[in-house]
């Protein structure tokens, strides 16, 4: 009944690339209770390449197919129609007794962005983005150990973590990454001490995000209170470790003058 098709960015007409792209499946789902609406799915061959721009985006289109004999559609076979009563009219709904005709006969809509978790190479990067999270800590907590028993300062150190931390919040500036590609990326969030899925004691800001460029990547409100309640924490920690030693000090001064 529809031709189901899609265009990526380089679709153009003056330049003569015209290329409409097939879908790797189409299925529908559930065809609704109220007879108007369905529910299906679509599988693209490439779905982590899709929705990446914002600006010039892929685009889904549904066309109603040239040619094709819409007359004999939800028709009440209990009716007696008498022969001929049919004829002429293409591209309409015929149901007890009324016609009615599609107002729109094409229909597109930008394509966002995909995460296809049953897709080979999205599979792969999430295996990849897990095991990344222990390696990372590792790394970080290496290179913490070696510094000190170099006694080289902790410089390299801050400076690893700040570009761990621009590189987990890219997603946050006004552009996107390439979903597999980000979760490679992800283990960098430990370096914000981000570590949880689910927040600890409270998981009701788990489902908020600031906006869609926060939601594509899974970083809610509450992931990122992770970071804000551990930076809180570890600035009580600094706190009391110089009023210890601040206490210590002023103990020695006193025990100098008796």
């Amino acid at each position: 009944m529809f031709d189901i098709y899609w265009r990526d960015t380089t679709y153009n007409k003056r330049q003569g690339n015209r290329e409409n792209h097939t879908l790797s499946d189409f299925s529908i789902t559930d065809y609704g209770a109220d007879n108007q609406t369905i529910k299906f799915t679509m599988d693209f061959d490439e779905p982590y390449l899709l929705g990446l721009l914002i600006k010039k985006s892929d685009r889904l289109y549904i066309d109603m197919r040239p040619g094709f004999n819409y007359t004999n559609l939800f028709i009440d076979w209990d009716t007696d129609y008498s022969e001929g009563a049919t004829e002429g009219l293409d591209n309409v709904y015929q149901t007890n007794i009324t016609y009615y005709k599609l107002k729109t006969e094409t229909a597109n809509r930008r394509i966002p962005l995909l995460f296809d978790w049953n897709n080979t190479m999205m599979i792969n990067m999430r295996a990849i983005s897990r095991n990344m999270y222990w390696v990372v800590i590792a790394i970080i907590f290496t290179q913490l150990a070696l510094l000190l028993w170099r006694k080289v300062g902790l410089l390299p150190l801050w400076i690893l973590i700040e570009y761990m931390q621009l590189v987990a919040f890219m997603p946050i500036y006004n552009f996107r990454l390439i979903p597999y590609l980000y979760d490679a990326f992800k283990p960098s969030l430990v370096s914000h001490l981000i570590i949880f899925d689910e927040t600890p004691f409270y998981t009701g800001l788990d489902n908020t995000f600031f906006n869609e460029n926060y939601s594509n990547y899974w970083l809610s409100i509450g992931r990122l209170s992770q970071a804000f309640f551990a930076c809180i924490g570890i600035l009580v920690v600094l706190l009391i470790i110089h009023l210890v030693f601040f206490l210590m000090s002023m103990c020695g001064k006193k025990d100098q003058g008796d």
